[in-house]
């Protein structure tokens, strides 16, 4: 102690603290907010959450149970699914009401509108040739594998119009065979018709050995 002060009776400092309680996150974010309904997946992946807080980086994300559309939905930890179940019928839009809770039990809710986005044939990059020859690469013609469901038909002719190739999905290619036998190099027709969106795409195709 400095000189000239005393402290007979041997008193030991204090100081108070004041603990604050945590506050509340202060935002949830989602990355994207539209999903292509067509597909074949069960569960199709939409976003990721994001959650703002100053003071934590735990939390837990959940969808508030019977609000809005939340049972068309499901949450894998931060990512959000919608649940392909094809009994029911694809709306356009949807809702969902999501809680965040962090680590003191400080929750916070927000709604989030979420639309579906169908990826049309029309839109899609179909290739006019390619080159059957096993050298692993443009060995098969079809849409691009995953892209659609497996509500669609694709076709190929020959020109006296005898079919030659039908799938029922995206992930059915042609290997340019035709009852295992190999075609030649030629022109050939196609048709892919769409039945999610009614679409009709045809165009001409060169198988080139």
């Amino acid at each position: 102690m400095e000189e000239g002060i005393s402290n007979p009776e041997n008193l030991k400092p204090t100081q108070k603290l004041t603990i604050l309680p945590k506050p509340s996150p202060v935002d949830v974010l989602l990355n994207r907010r539209t999903f292509d309904p067509v597909s074949s997946a069960l569960d199709i992946e939409i976003g990721q959450f994001t959650v703002l807080d100053d003071f934590d980086d735990v939390h837990v994300v959940s969808l508030v149970e019977g609000r809005l559309d939340n049972s068309e939905f499901q949450l894998d930890g931060f990512t959000l699914y919608w649940k392909n179940t094809r009994e029911k019928e694809t709306r356009t839009n949807y809702s969902i009401l999501v809680q965040v809770e962090d680590r003191a039990g400080n929750r916070l809710e927000k709604e989030f509108g979420l639309k579906t986005e169908i990826n049309l044939i029309g839109k899609m990059r179909i290739y006019n040739v390619f080159t059957p020859n096993n050298d692993g690469y443009n060995d098969t013609w079809g849409i691009p594998s995953g892209s659609l469901s497996e509500e669609i038909q694709v076709q190929v002719f020959n020109k006296y119009g005898e079919l030659l190739f039908e799938a029922k999905n995206s992930q059915e290619q042609w290997d340019g065979t035709y009852q295992g036998k190999n075609l030649p190099a030629d022109t050939y027709f196609w048709l892919i018709t769409s039945s999610e969106s009614s679409e009709i795409r045809k165009g001409f195709l060169s198988l080139i050995r």
